[in-house]
């Protein structure tokens, strides 16, 4: 089994206060190996808490008043322009993948 950790992606200022998710599940051909993947994307408008940016760590307070910290990934432009207390909207996602080995006995 395979978790790839949330990371923004996607970074930039402004926008209402929201939350949308969509997920996506594939799984293995019939026939072929289990196995399968599911990612999770969601596109949040969020205030920012905290920042770290030699670490390029944001943590964002989301609509509902909870707290969630993330990595933010090199390629997210606009990184080093926010600061604590801005209204931001990212992108970010996480994917579980899972294939099983098939072993005979005795293997």
């Amino acid at each position: 089994m395979a978790y790839a950790e949330a990371a923004v992606v996607s970074i930039a200022k402004g926008g209402e206060a929201a939350v949308n998710v969509e997920e996506v599940v594939q799984v293995a051909p019939k026939g072929g190996t289990p196995g399968g993947h599911k990612v999770r994307t969601v596109r949040l408008t969020a205030v920012v808490d905290a920042i770290d940016y030699k670490n390029r760590r944001v943590s964002l307070r989301g609509p509902k008043g909870q707290v969630m910290a993330f990595a933010v990934a090199p390629q997210a432009k606009g990184f080093e322009s926010v600061t604590a207390g801005d209204r931001v909207s990212i992108v970010y996602s996480e994917a579980v993948a899972l294939e099983m080995i098939l072993r005979k006995p005795g293997q």
